[in-house]
C-alpha cells in the first residue's frame, strides 16, 4: 500500500486477515518495481466507472471528506507470492475497479 507501516497495519486490523501480510510502501518502491500505474485523465469518463459509481452512491456508500496521504490514483496491483517472496500471480489493474476475485488470490497461494 502507498501509506506508511503504521496505516498500513491500521487497515489491516480493521479485517480478518490471517496470515496474510499487508506492507506499508509510502515511497511506491514495490509498486514500480511490481510495474502499477495511473489511470489515464479520462478514467472517471468510463461507462463502467460512472456505472460503479452510480451503484455505490445507490448502496449509500457516500464519499466522505477526510484527510488522507494515501495516493488513491495508483493502480492496484494483486500479487501473491510464496514463503521465499517468489510471485505465483500477478495482475496490475488497467482501472480501479479492475481487481482480482479474492478467491483467485487464495486459489493461488502455495499448499
Amino acid at each position: 500500500m502507498p501509506i506508511t507501516q503504521e496505516r498500513a497495519e491500521e487497515v489491516a486490523s480493521r479485517f480478518d486477515l490471517g496470515d496474510a501480510v499487508v506492507i506499508g510502501d509510502p515511497e511506491l518502491a514495490s509498486y514500480r518495481a511490481l510495474g502499477a500505474g495511473r489511470p489515464r485523465p479520462t478514467w472517471t469518463l468510463r461507462p463502467d466507472m460512472l456505472w460503479t459509481g452510480l451503484r455505490e452512491l445507490l448502496r449509500g456508500h457516500v464519499p466522505r471528506r477526510e484527510v488522507r496521504t494515501d495516493d488513491t490514483l495508483i493502480l492496484g496491483v494483486d500479487a501473491v507470492a510464496d514463503a521465499s517472496g517468489h510471485l505465483l500471480l500477478i495482475h496490475r489493474a488497467t482501472n480501479a475497479g479492475d481487481r482480482l476475485d479474492p478467491d483467485e488470490l487464495i486459489a493461488a497461494l502455495p499448499g
